[in-house]
């Protein structure tokens, strides 16, 4: 107590001041860490979740295309419509198929189970579309329709039906992982939240303290002073001045004792 009591009144407030600060510090530094995390797992949810489920969902909706597409060509006796759904499948689709893979395989989030099943995935479509343009298409052209229909009932009904497991086998895992995420960060922005009000809460808490007794240090030594000069007034120059310190309080108590010294000394010489 003596330390503080020594301690100037402005020293005192700017301590009161920098509790507050401390505490303002720590929970903007903890709000920061906090609210990073939270937006590095949406950031996460997004890119390697979300974006592996719409593309996958992509990529099973032009493979749905393209084969329903191939059904519709092998009915198909237009030599002009033919080529014309040949384009679109071997040109338009197969780019949107592309790229979607290009997509996946580029993903810097995917862990090794999705790799590995992006590799299979489009391991099945290269084979699937090998098969489809250098055997299928050729014996369509050539009116072996029902050669390529037992290809198409057969190893490439498998892969089709495969490629669409996988799909949904992805599309499913990734749409509870995202899932997983999402719920992981709505907690840690709850906690953070949390953390952040219960700091602030026992920041303002301490400095209200910090401040209470600060005033009432300053109070109780300044009455203490007042209350000497108001006996020593009404003619009792016994009153000690009970208050101490370095700070400005003290020092206005010392000077006040010279004071009452040299006043009992006058008085004395005077009787």
């Amino acid at each position: 107590m003596q330390l503080f009591n020594n301690m100037n009144i402005k020293k005192k407030l700017f301590s009161s001041f920098a509790v507050l600060t401390l505490f303002l510090v720590i929970a903007a530094v903890f709000g920061y860490t906090g609210i990073k995390k939270v937006s590095g797992l949406m950031d996460n949810m997004y890119d390697e979740h979300y974006t592996a489920s719409v593309t996958m969902n992509g990529i099973k909706a032009d493979i749905n295309e393209a084969r329903a597409l191939w059904l519709t060509l092998m009915n198909e006796k237009d030599a002009g419509k033919m080529d014309a759904l040949k384009k679109t499948i071997q040109e338009d689709l197969n780019r949107d198929i592309d790229e979607e893979f290009g997509i996946l395989m580029k993903m810097e989030g995917a862990d090794a189970r999705m790799k590995a099943s992006f590799k299979e995935l489009k391991d099945i479509w290269d084979s699937f579309r090998e098969t489809r343009d250098k055997q299928m298409f050729p014996l369509l052209y050539a009116d072996k329709r029902d050669e390529a229909k037992a290809i198409a009932i057969g190893i490439q009904a498998e892969r089709y039906k495969k490629m669409i497991s996988v799909s949904n086998d992805l599309v499913k895992s990734e749409t509870e992982e995202a899932a997983a995420a999402q719920k992981e960060a709505h907690s840690r922005a709850q906690t953070v939240a949390l953390v952040l009000l219960s700091l602030t809460l026992l920041g303002l808490a301490v400095s209200i303290i910090v401040a209470l007794l600060i005033s009432n240090n300053i109070a109780s030594r300044v009455k203490g002073v007042a209350d000497a000069a108001e006996t020593i007034a009404g003619g009792d120059l016994t009153k000690e001045v009970n208050v101490s310190g370095g700070d400005e309080i003290g020092i206005m108590a010392a000077s006040f004792k010279d004071m009452q010294q040299n006043i009992i000394r006058t008085v004395s010489q005077v009787r």
